[in-house]
């Protein structure tokens, strides 16, 4: 699902998250290795997504793509957010190729409890790991469509919504949750 395998986040190696100082400070160090011909590659490339490969025009489009506070959020919600512990140890997991035990560890807090400050973020990422997995292969894989659909909806449904928004594309956005795209 090329929402996933090419966000415009993945592009430019950070979670959808970081701040526009992180933001700067990438380009930064993607100009400089562009600059000299070297590789470009982030902890956040999540390689069990997919090989990504990156030119400088997807990676100039990339930074263009998130330049407005909406069009971060529409892309956040397509790739994975850094809300606690446990996202980090899913994100060692992902790092290591392995999604199954990425999976296992938010899969554990969303059937224990419900959306909380303390787990919306969990839902996103499980969300878009599953929306990834159900078109991963040459057929659509139904549960995992199923259940990512359910988690994004629970997500976006909620009081806590607006904490992923603000979190992903700063306090000042207004959230509407009818014009998400």
């Amino acid at each position: 699902m090329k929402q996933i395998s090419v966000n415009p986040f993945r592009i430019i190696g950070l979670l959808a998250d970081c701040s526009e100082k992180d933001i700067q400070k990438q380009k930064s160090r993607i100009n400089a290795l562009l600059s000299v011909g070297k590789d470009i590659s982030s902890e956040y490339d999540f390689n069990a997504l997919g090989h990504l490969k990156r030119s400088e025009d997807e990676i100039n489009t990339a930074f263009s793509k998130i330049e407005q506070s909406e069009n971060k959020l529409n892309y956040g919600l397509f790739w994975f957010v850094n809300g606690n512990h446990l996202d980090e140890v899913a994100f060692n997991y992902l790092k290591d190729d392995n999604i199954e035990k990425a999976k296992e560890i938010w899969q554990k807090s969303t059937q224990t409890s419900e959306i909380s400050e303390k787990n919306y973020s969990i839902y996103n990422n499980l969300g878009t790991l599953n929306l990834y997995a159900a078109f991963s292969s040459n057929s659509i894989i139904i549960e995992f469509l199923s259940d990512a659909i359910k988690l994004k909806t629970l997500l976006i449904e909620s009081e806590l919504f607006s904490h992923l928004a603000h979190k992903i594309a700063g306090p000042t956005l207004h959230v509407n949750r009818k014009e998400l795209k």
